[in-house]
């Protein structure tokens, strides 16, 4: 039988060493305990945006189940006519069936009653609403489901109960969102209105409006407030919409140059599952219908079968039925379900106002930042002022339910903790503010840069030979003077548009040249890297150079933008000789006198998983794992595989860490001891489902590789996308901007009254108002001190590669982000091909089938995943 450290050097993935652990257990979740409040840094008095309700003890909450009766399948009705017809009922039979109780909806099935409504159990009523054929009666039957007691709430939030009461808590929060629900256009948690909407690019608007959430915290039940905006499509005619998104300046423009592929592609992303009304027919205006694709052929092509069997155009339809079609070259768009041959065409339909836009464009995105851009003081006010209007809209309607609002925004003591001394190759750096710079400055270690080639994309009339050799001469420079041995001073120069001319349009095979010469150079030595100038810092071509580089050359590549390679500057030559050090396998720097918590070999794992986009239903999501490859967490090692669309548990979880631990045994010649696991991107209502199978999976895969090999994990959760905001009380407390200091870590006062979580702000303020990271300790085997743990959680922001600035989250798991992010570039776009999952449906009688997306998925070459050339 083998030795243990050969064991760690083969691993057999096959199975046979299961260890200790049984395999087929799932790990349990005991929810941790706070251990202890932070007692270490500067104390402040932080204010929150988290608002004090108080509540009844004695009231109840009696919650039932809403049928709309036979043939009417709530599932399937749009949720403005369930709120329409509920708003009916609510109108008609106040004081009558519903006996003057007091109701609040949720939107789909379930109602909310301050009290048993008259009936006994089971209420019948019938109600006269609007339908499309004018006024019709509508059956409900309203079933008690079972009443929700706030003495649970009370037992839950004074710590005598450890039983969370969801259900009460679901019941108080649609309560709290009711009014605000019929007054606003509600998506998600939050509230909008096109009062004072800014017009955007692109067909676009920007409304304004609140986000609210009920929160059970350590000083009682609270209403989280913030400051929302979101972008939504602007009532117009399709048409005019689809010049906006293929970027065309009018209608007839789209027309003169065509619908190609490309622009099919786009109408498909965009207008796919949009409402729209008709204007061919007076007797459907106020109808509305949801887009399920667009047709692949112009409308006088695009065939459908008459009831007589004959074929008919639509165009031809259209002429002879309404009036003739003024743009029969346009394609149609698919109405209902795709299963359907419904058509109409583009001109006959306009987009409904009220809807979301589901994907932003970076001209959507740079609109948004600007227009929501606030400094503290001011979106600190502005909370106030949302939250007098979520009361004024809410007073005397909650309080029936037993929930009154007190006005009173919680205020917290925070501690700020010390930045970390930074340890460089000639000396050490202390930051201030979370920032820091390089000058004078030289890596911890260096790399060494020998077999290496430059590619321009852009051409010779914008990029001139001689401006590049003098832009690559002061890199080269600045990679010196920072401690990279560069070997090679004069790399091969490859012009794209040489090659355009000589072998074909393709990037790839620009930088396959490149690589090739550079290698040819050497006396036939692998490249170990590329730089890559490109016009513009966003572009589809970025994601060909790394799809390239990463999983065809296996060669580190950084990219430069035309505009910093034409006006070179000290600060931008700094932050790409940092990149270009780490995905050399360098180090620019460690923290002076090594980090807490790591007296025992440890690994420290982040992940998290990218999903695509809101309106696709096929694409897979992509999940990432990287790892600490050693004790000053300045290398990171990581892998990444495509599993189930949408799918959040990551399912190949224990193959990865597998991997991961191999590559650390193989750099260490040691066991990691101690297990810290960052997972990013998971949603409350995930956190235990989420826990139990990915820990499973890690003590799985540490049981394959040793028998009895099962070193304690803490597992934790880091989260951005929450709402809680810090505001420093004395202006003494704040930064530069106005924001709170960089180490500011609050675990009290807004915090889980029962678990073990901190909001941790560890970077600078810059623009707008900082966001602190939220952390949850859900399993900690470790039994760490936790003025160490959130200290090392803390001082690992300043250990990110890329920038010389604290980070505002934990590193491993930013490593993650950003990995999982550039592993959805390794998948083949199935959207281009007629090949497609079932689950997308057909679309204008496409031949579609079953992908296998693991065999379309191009994983990193095995040259760069041991080093972070995701950075």
């Amino acid at each position: 039988m083998m030795g243990q450290n050969q064991l760690w050097d083969q691993i057999d993935l096959s199975t046979q060493m299961a260890g200790a652990l049984n395999l087929g257990d799932e790990f349990v979740i005991t929810p941790v305990r706070r251990p202890g409040y932070c007692s270490v840094g500067t104390p402040v008095e932080i204010m929150t945006n988290h608002f004090l309700l108080e509540y009844n003890p004695n009231a109840v909450v009696v919650q039932y189940d809403l049928d709309f009766g036979e043939g009417m399948d709530r599932s399937k009705m749009p949720k403005k006519k369930c709120w329409s017809i509920v708003n009916d009922l609510m109108n008609q039979h106040a004081r009558g069936a519903l006996g003057g109780v007091q109701c609040a909806y949720d939107g789909r099935a379930n109602v909310y009653a301050a009290g048993e409504l008259p009936g006994g159990r089971v209420l019948q009523v019938t109600v006269r609403t609007q339908g499309r054929r004018g006024e019709v009666e509508v059956p409900l039957t309203l079933k008690m489901v079972g009443q929700r007691s706030l003495a649970d709430v009370q037992a839950f939030l004074n710590l005598t109960s450890s039983n969370v009461p969801l259900d009460c808590f679901t019941a108080l929060d649609i309560v709290l969102r009711n009014m605000p629900s019929v007054r606003m256009t509600s998506v998600g948690a939050s509230f909008f209105s096109n009062e004072n909407a800014f017009q955007m690019s692109g067909g676009t608007e920007l409304w304004f409006g609140w986000y609210q959430s009920l929160r059970a915290t350590q000083s009682g039940l609270t209403l989280n407030v913030d400051t929302s905006a979101t972008a939504f499509v602007r009532p117009q005619p399709v048409l005019e919409y689809a010049a906006h998104v293929c970027r065309k300046r009018s209608v007839d423009d789209l027309l003169h140059r065509g619908i190609g592929p490309r622009e099919h592609r786009i109408l498909k992303s965009e207008l796919n599952w949009l409402m729209v009304s008709v204007n061919h027919r007076d007797n459907a205006r106020g109808r509305s219908f949801k887009i399920a694709g667009v047709g692949r052929v112009p409308a006088n092509q695009q065939m459908f079968a008459q009831e007589d069997g004959s074929q008919m155009s639509v165009a031809d339809y259209f002429a002879q039925k309404y009036r003739p079609l003024r743009y029969p070259q346009l394609p149609c768009l698919q109405i209902g379900s795709r299963g359907k041959n419904n058509w109409l065409p583009m001109e006959c339909c306009e987009i409904v106002g009220g809807q979301k836009l589901t994907k932003l464009q970076d001209v959507h995105t740079s609109d948004i930042i600007r227009q929501t851009c606030q400094k503290p003081y001011a979106r600190n006010a502005a909370i106030y002022d949302l939250h007098e209007k979520t009361k004024g809209l809410c007073s005397g309607y909650t309080d029936n339910f037993g929930i009154r609002f007190t006005g009173k925004a919680v205020k917290v003591t925070g501690h700020v903790l010390q930045s970390p001394t930074l340890a460089y190759a000639n000396g050490n750096e202390q930051p201030r503010g979370g920032a820091w710079n390089l000058i004078k400055k030289r890596f911890k270690t260096g790399a060494s840069l020998s077999v290496w080639s430059v590619v321009c994309l852009v051409g010779r009339d914008v990029m001139p030979d001689r401006q590049l050799q003098d832009y690559i001469m002061q890199q080269i420079n600045m990679f010196t003077a920072s401690g990279i041995a560069v070997n090679n001073q004069r790399p091969p120069l490859i012009y794209h548009e040489d090659n355009v001319r000589q072998a074909g349009s393709s990037i790839a095979r620009t930088m396959q040249i490149a690589n090739e010469t550079a290698r040819n150079n050497a006396q036939g030595t692998a490249p170990e890297f590329m730089l890559v100038v490109k016009a513009q810092k966003e572009s589809f071509e970025y994601q060909q150079i790394k799809v390239c580089s990463d999983t065809q050359l296996g060669v580190a590549c950084q990219c430069v933008t035309v505009r910093i390679a034409g006006r070179p500057n000290a600060s931008c030559l700094a932050n790409i000789a940092l990149q270009v050090n780490a995905k050399l396998g360098g180090v620019n720097s460690i923290v002076d006198r090594g980090l807490p918590c790591l007296d025992a070999p440890t690994i420290i794992f982040g992940a998290d998983v990218n999903h695509p986009g809101a309106m696709n239903t096929s694409k897979p999501s992509v999940a990432a794992v990287t790892a600490s490859m050693d004790r000053d967490m300045s290398a990171f090692a990581g892998t990444c595989r495509v599993q189930s669309h949408r799918k959040e548990i990551i399912q190949d979880l224990e193959e990865m860490c597998t991997e991961l631990f191999r590559q650390f045994y193989e750099r260490n010649r040691v066991k990691p001891q101690r297990i810290i696991f960052y997972r990013d991107g998971v949603g409350e209502n995930q956190y235990a489902a989420v826990a139990a199978k990915e820990i499973t999976a890690i003590k799985r895969a540490c049981a394959k590789l040793e028998p009895g090999y099962n070193p304690p994990i803490t597992f934790v959760i880091v989260q951005k996308r929450h709402h809680t905001r810090l505001f420093a009380h004395n202006e003494r407390d704040q930064d530069r901007s106005g924001n709170i200091q960089p180490g500011l870590l609050v675990d009290t006062g807004v915090c889980h009254p029962h678990g073990y979580d901190f909001f941790l702000c560890s970077h600078g303020g810059i623009q707008g108002t900082s966001k602190p990271t939220y952390y949850y300790v859900l399993t900690d085997e470790n039994g760490y001190d936790p003025n160490e743990f959130i200290t090392l959680t803390y001082q690992m922001c300043y250990m990110y590669t890329a920038c010389t600035r604290s980070v505002s989250a934990v590193p491993p798991a930013f490593y993650a982000h950003l990995m999982a992010f550039r592993g959805a570039f390794y998948i083949h776009d199935m959207e281009n091909t007629e090949t497609t999952s079932t689950s997308n449906g057909s679309s204008g009688g496409d031949e579609r089938h079953e992908v296998n997306w693991s065999a379309h998925f191009n994983a990193p070459h095995p040259n760069v995943t041991q080093r972070m050339y995701f950075v």
